[in-house]
């Protein structure tokens, strides 16, 4: 059994099982930290506060200042949007996401993520996609995001928008084109 934290999620890998479970962090006390700021320190009156919280609950606002529903649910809907990827799509390119337990966490065919040893992917990917990998600055530039199989590069995390925009524009040239024997090596 393997263990990785992401920001959002981690994932639990049964390598012997070929499978790899990832779960949903759920942070109360970075929610009950900014209902505090929010609510409690912030005078204003009740319809400003209600306001207020429905926006802190429903926008996931992950950048400058993360919402209380940041906080909550930001790993619940990124296994979601990856599971419904998956599903509309079954791009060639994405590990398949099997299953989803209404995003808490989802059930993924163990893939070994790659290392540095295979090279820079985020150099071998910039042609392929027209520069559009440099649009996202986590999941093309982290070589455990990626594993390969068959010689075939396969994406492991591709729960964010950005990222699937690039892969519902580029994806399928890079399953077919992209050969990891020749990404260029660190030096």
């Amino acid at each position: 059994m393997k263990i990785a934290q992401g920001k959002h999620r981690f994932v639990v890998a049964f390598p012997r099982l070929g499978i790899a479970i990832k779960i949903a962090k759920i942070k109360p006390i970075e929610a009950l930290k900014r209902f505090w700021n929010v609510f409690i320190r912030h005078k204003g009156n009740a319809k400003e506060k209600l306001t207020r919280l429905k926006f802190e609950l429903f926008k996931m606002v992950p950048r400058a200042m993360p919402t209380i529903g940041y906080h909550l649910f930001y790993g619940i809907y990124n296994n979601w949007r990856e599971f419904i990827f998956y599903q509309k799509t079954k791009n060639l390119f994405l590990q398949p996401t099997w299953f989803s337990f209404i995003g808490l966490f989802n059930i993924q065919p163990y893939g070994r993520p790659t290392d540095r040893s295979l090279g820079d992917l985020r150099h071998g990917l910039y042609d392929l996609t027209d520069g559009q990998v440099s649009l996202d600055g986590h999941h093309f530039d982290e070589p455990s995001n990626f594993t390969v199989e068959n010689n075939r590069l396969k994406i492991l995390d591709y729960g964010h928008q950005t990222t699937q925009k690039i892969i519902t524009a580029y994806g399928q040239k890079i399953w077919e084109e992209f050969d990891p024997s020749q990404c260029p090596k660190y030096k």
